[in-house]
This record gives C-alpha cells, structure tokens and sequence, in this order.
C-alpha cells in the first residue's frame, strides 16, 4: 500500500492524501531490493517519498486486517474477527479513517475494493463496504469480470467464485483501461480533477496482485504510470 500527499498551487493548505491499497501484493519489489522483479512506476513512488522497511500483519486474512486500517483497532480489540464481519455491528460508533478526514473538512472518496469483497466475483459492487467512511464510493467493472467466463481455470474448486486464489490464466488483447484496476485509475485522475480545489482524501484499490494470472498485452499505460505522470505533471505546492 501507498499513501502520498498531493496539492496543486491553488489548493487549499491542508494537504490532500491518495491512499492506494494494493491486493495481496508483498514486498517483492525492485525497490525493496528483489532485482528481478521490474516495478519501475512503484519504485520512483518510493523514491519520491518514505519507504518503510519493517511492517506487521494485523491479521492473516483479508478482510479482517482492511478493516484494522480503516478501524485504527486491533481485530481481537473491534471483535472484527470474520471477513465479511459488519463493522458497524460490533462497533457503531468507530470513527474510521473516511470519517476522521470528512471531520477535518475533507472530501473522502472509495474507489475499488477498500473492505473486503470476494476476487472477481464482487468486482463492480459494494461488497463488504462501509457507506459511512465515504463523502463517494465507485465500482469500477472491467473485463477480468465482464469477461471473466473466458479465463482458463485448472483443478477442481470448492467455491468456484473464489478465482482469486485458483489457478488459472487469461491472455485478453486489451487496454490497461479495459480491465478494473486501469478503470481504477481512470476514475481516481478524474476525481482529483473535479475536488483539485477542496481537500481530499482518496482510496483506491488495485486487487490484480491477488490475480496476476491475465493483464492486458498493452502496458504503455499502466495504471500507476498514468497517476504517476498525473501526479509529475502537476505544479507542487510549496510547503
């Protein structure tokens, strides 16, 4: 996951946060020293701001360590013990991370997976989502889930919604913008543009890490290079 700040020359003086959650991705990146792995756009994220060195998993499974994030409470602490728990059950009157931005003035958006939701079957959903945390809440669908009856799948599974962790693969002639995640980034340029002028607080979710198994043969315009070059275009705001 990333979080950098963001501001353009007339913005307001609070900074704005993009907080960018990534599915099941770990730390086998160029930038954290596994040469062989090529993760240009990551690594000049990570040269451009903080790259912390030492992390520890809240809880090994999905759900329950998404809303640790957002509760700012250890699982055993919230009872969030289950991952399609309901937040608001066991803790009504939490204070997420959403929340605590919207109470600082800002404006906070979900774009994606942010609580859990099953990999693709609930891409283009609400899933497990708290509506609370969020001013705006977007689910992008592209074709790893429009199309998803055209990936190949091996061995037999209990649940066959749960292709995210089969084995299985997909080869589509296709734009980074025709699959979720490039969806993903298309709509998180296009909200900084329409808030630019107010403070914001934006998460968005890439989930194919959990799926690496098809992506589009067209990767000029990957999702993190094009908000990365979103983001160098813009004039800094001296701080």
């Amino acid at each position: 996951m990333f979080a950098f700040s963001m501001a353009g020359a007339e913005a307001s003086k609070k900074m704005n946060v993009l907080f960018i959650a990534v599915d099941d991705m770990n730390t086998d990146l160029n930038c954290y020293g596994v040469q062989q792995v090529k993760t240009p756009h990551i690594d000049k994220l990570a040269a451009q701001g903080v790259l912390f060195d030492r992390a520890y998993c809240q809880f090994p499974v999905c759900g329950q360590s998404r809303a640790c994030i957002m509760m700012g409470l250890r699982p055993n602490t919230s009872g969030f013990l289950k991952k399609r728990d309901n937040l608001r059950k066991l803790q009504p009157n939490v204070v997420t991370l959403g929340q605590f931005f919207m109470k600082q003035g800002y404006v906070s958006a979900r774009v994606g997976k942010i609580y859990h939701y099953s990999n693709p079957y609930s891409i283009g959903t609400n899933g497990n989502d708290d509506k609370a945390s969020w001013n705006e809440r977007y689910n992008p669908k592209g074709i790893d889930r429009t199309q998803e009856d055209k990936i190949t799948r091996y061995g037999k599974m209990k649940n066959p919604k749960a292709l995210g962790i089969s084995m299985a693969w997909w080869d589509p002639v296709s734009e980074d913008t025709d699959h979720t995640d490039g969806k993903v980034a298309s709509k998180a340029i296009e909200l900084i543009e329409k808030h630019k002028d107010k403070p914001f607080f934006w998460r968005l979710a890439f989930t194919t890490p959990i799926a690496l198994t098809w992506h589009p043969r067209n990767t000029s315009t990957s999702m993190i290079s094009r908000i990365s070059k979103w983001k160098a275009a813009r004039k800094p705001r001296k701080i």
